[in-house]
């Protein structure tokens, strides 16, 4: 099967992609490649969990600037007590940092900085604890550091990802060249401790992921696990003409077809229609994990091949 799929990416020029099969959003994607190979991490998830992971116990200041942000996105606050703010209320609906949305950190800090006046006046105003936790001034200077420190892992994880590429890969020479900024901050002595620090830290779990992934043989060319090409929502983007969507949904059709003579039941004797019918395993069949979940990939699949003719054929679309 293996020598099949090399085949047909070749084929389409596409033997040096990785393609998972999505519905939406980040944690389909990335569900995806852990079911099927759990010691693979693409390009645009790695920077997210280097970024996560670093941040998450050592940076007192981001947790503080967090706290802000939740306080002032309550509608209360929104509606009535931040009109009178200049800039305009829409301004000061700050963006909060959430997991599974990448970039998130950074964007919510360099919102946060930009209005870190209107903040401080505001909440330094406030009763309760919420006024302990608006950042200093100098705090406010370290942020100017973390920011560019993160603007290069947004830059990096866009590249890695559909919506600059139509294909979540690997880049390997992105996420070096982020090595190589890491280690650029860390030996930076004009930059405060915990900034070398945390690029320390980054520095040590990018190592760990790029071991991890992009160094194992079996991650790369060999063993690409493919699907789908593109997120209906950039497909004309990336197959703008009707000759173009046929031949992505050729390619979707070969691959299919090959999970399912995978996962098809051998067929028994005295019962052959029944069998070639049948896409479930023996009952005493042990299968592997990898097994188990083409098989799913395939149920879903098939459910939807008469949709994906329509989608990537219909010359309206």
């Amino acid at each position: 099967m293996k020598n099949a799929v090399m085949k047909i990416l070749r084929e389409f020029k596409v033997a040096h992609r990785i393609f998972g099969v999505t519905t939406d959003g980040t944690l389909n994607m990335v569900k995806f490649f852990e079911l099927l190979v759990t010691e693979m991490e693409l390009g645009a998830p790695i920077v997210n969990k280097v970024t996560e992971d670093a941040t998450k116990e050592k940076v007192v200041t981001v947790d503080r600037i967090r706290a802000c942000v939740i306080y002032v996105r309550r509608p209360t606050i929104r509606e009535s007590s931040l009109a009178t703010i200049k800039p305009a209320t829409e301004d000061l609906k700050l963006p909060l940092d959430v997991p599974t949305r990448w970039n998130s950190l950074l964007h919510m800090v360099k919102s946060a900085y930009a209005r870190r006046h209107e903040l401080h006046d505001y909440l330094s105003a406030q009763k309760g604890a919420i006024k302990d936790e608006v950042p200093s001034g100098e705090e406010w200077i370290d942020m100017e550091d973390l920011i560019e420190l993160l603007k290069p892992l947004e830059a990096v994880s866009v590249d890695c990802s559909a919506f600059k590429s139509s294909t979540f890969h690997l880049a390997s020479a992105e996420l070096e060249f982020l090595r190589a900024h890491f280690k650029v901050f860390e030996e930076d002595l004009t930059k405060a401790l915990w900034i070398r620090e945390l690029a320390k830290d980054m520095l040590v779990k990018l190592d760990e992921c790029l071991r991890l992934s992009c160094k194992k043989p079996s991650v790369g060319i060999q063993v690409p696990m493919i699907a789908r090409l593109l997120d209906p929502s950039i497909k004309d983007a990336y197959l703008p003409s009707v000759e173009s969507r046929s031949a992505a949904g050729t390619m979707l059709k070969h691959i299919v077809q090959l999970y399912k003579v995978v996962s098809r039941q051998v067929p028994q004797r005295g019962s052959p229609d029944i069998a070639e019918k049948s896409t479930a395993p023996p009952p005493n069949t042990q299968l592997s994990t990898s097994e188990r979940t083409i098989a799913q990939v395939t149920s879903a699949a098939d459910s939807q091949l008469s949709e994906v003719d329509q989608f990537f054929l219909d010359p309206k679309e």
